[in-house]
């Protein structure tokens, strides 16, 4: 395996983690509207109006729109300037890991102080990661 190809496959986890929350999101709204139609009126304005669970599950879904980006981008940079490697691949596995651990700390217990160090872990790899990509690429 290509150190691009390894760097992709973290990028097909992220995408099927931010695939699954939206499809986990939209199927616990949906339930919640077919159980009261007049929700669908309400939350077109303001989601909190469904209920705690649909909302930890947006959220989550939202972040992934967050920190993520900027995963996506180094990808794709490194991949541009031929600056791929094992080790990019590799933090790039870890911060995908610490995505999941996110999410499941969101949708779960919900509890700030263990979502927070999974999103200090992802963003603390992400800076390793473009300090790599700054070497390698201007040395």
């Amino acid at each position: 395996m290509f150190p691009a190809q390894a760097m992709m496959i973290s990028v097909f986890a992220q995408v099927a983690l931010t695939l699954f929350l939206f499809a986990r999101v939209a199927s616990v709204r949906n339930t919640e509207i077919q159980a009261d139609s007049s929700l669908l009126e309400k939350a077109a304005m303001d989601s909190s109006q469904y209920s705690l669970k649909a909302q930890k599950i947006g959220n989550s879904y939202n972040s992934q729109f967050q920190l993520p980006l900027l995963f996506y981008t180094i990808v794709a940079f490194a991949m541009l300037t031929a600056s791929e490697s094992y080790l990019l691949a590799g933090l790039g596995a870890l911060f995908v890991l610490t995505r999941i651990i996110h999410m499941m700390v969101h949708v779960g217990s919900n509890n700030v102080m263990y979502r927070f160090l999974s999103f200090a872990a992802g963003y603390a790899i992400l800076v390793i990661m473009w300090i790599v990509f700054g070497i390698t690429y201007f040395l």
